[in-house]
């Protein structure tokens, strides 16, 4: 394979080689001569070619060095201190010999490089250019996993699964005594409507006025009704069992009661009465036992309320239903609970 880079450079160096050399001969012959006659102005102008040549490829010399960056730099302060051929003739013996030392110290380090860069292309060369690609594409790959799994950004993640983890696997019925516990259930009662009613992830009402808040508030012809938490489950009372206890007790034990009106246009008034439990189970309890009586042909007095009574079940909130057709019903069902 061709790496460009590596082309570039020792195409530069092999060239700066030469200019290199050049500039030691341009030197050596001056200082030696027996005068300065045969210094013409041509010869002066070439020796500034060199110079300018030298000047132009010490960029690319020195973005090739691995090491004596010192000695590179040296290379361009000793052509920059070389004024003109006649100006380095008046120099000192001393001060000649110094620029010679110096001049052979780049040229060693430069003849290094190059022969560095020529090896450089012959090894590339055996290098098959699809083989390396993949190979390259493997190592960023591995060091962008490696920099995932080390980043702040994993650790994140992680933390986010633990507590999302520990949110979704723990039972509702833990939950539920956190929304109990003093000091930690409001605030993150707080949370559940959060998460519900902005972020629509579900979740049980910290209260009955977050309920009524969200569903029956926001419905049209809507008003709340005064009636007591004992009229509106006087109804049930023997109608059937729920969990061992008469249903009427049942309802009387909720936690929460809240009763309203909505009156849909051109329909009669639906009648809404609301239980709230802190445990989701309840509510379902409720609902699962009325589905089963109206199932029971013997239960009459059931029989008699089912075609005007309507139950459902919204988290940890029993919402009954009364009055109006079912048709107007599981309209007010589907419009204002779901």
């Amino acid at each position: 394979m061709i790496n460009p880079v590596i082309e570039r450079q020792f195409a530069d160096c092999t060239e700066l080689l030469e200019a290199w050399r050049g500039f030691l001969d341009q030197f050596t012959s001056a200082v030696k001569a027996e005068d300065a006659s045969g210094l013409t102005p041509e010869i002066e102008q070439r020796f500034m070619e060199t110079k300018a040549k030298i000047a132009m490829l010490h960029d690319s010399f020195l973005e090739s060095l691995k090491h004596d960056k010192n000695i590179g730099q040296n290379m361009l302060a000793l052509v920059n201190r070389a004024i003109t051929l006649r100006h380095m003739r008046r120099l000192s013996p001393s001060d000649q010999k110094k620029i010679e030392i110096e001049w052979h110290e780049c040229y060693l380090l430069l003849n290094e490089t190059v022969g560095h860069l020529g090896e450089e292309r012959e090894r590339l060369a055996g290098i098959n250019e699809i083989s390396h690609n993949i190979s390259k594409i493997r190592e960023t790959i591995f060091l962008q996993i490696k920099w995932f799994f080390t980043s702040i950004y994993f650790k994140i993640i992680v933390a986010v699964g633990i507590v999302l983890g520990v949110i979704f696997f723990t039972p509702p019925s833990v939950w539920d005594k956190v929304r109990k516990m003093n000091g930690v259930g409001e605030p993150y009662g707080k949370f559940l409507d959060l998460k519900r009613d902005k972020l629509g992830l579900g979740g049980p009402y910290s209260s009955i006025d977050s309920f009524y808040e969200s569903t029956v508030a926001k419905a049209d012809n809507a008003v709340e009704s005064n009636t007591e938490q004992s009229g509106a489950t006087a109804t049930f009372s023997s109608m059937f069992e729920v969990d061992g206890q008469d249903s009427k007790d049942f309802l009387d034990a909720a936690e929460g009661f809240k009763s309203a009106t909505i009156t849909p246009s051109d329909s009669p008034q639906i009648n809404v009465s609301i239980f709230y439990w802190f445990e989701r189970d309840k509510a379902i309890q409720f609902a699962t036992a009325w589905d089963r009586a109206t199932f029971d042909s013997n239960n009459q007095i059931v029989q008699a309320f089912k075609a005007s009574t309507t139950v459902l079940t919204v988290e940890n909130v029993l919402v009954i239903l009364t009055s109006g057709t079912e048709v107007e019903r599981e309209n007010v069902k589907m419009t204002v609970f779901r």
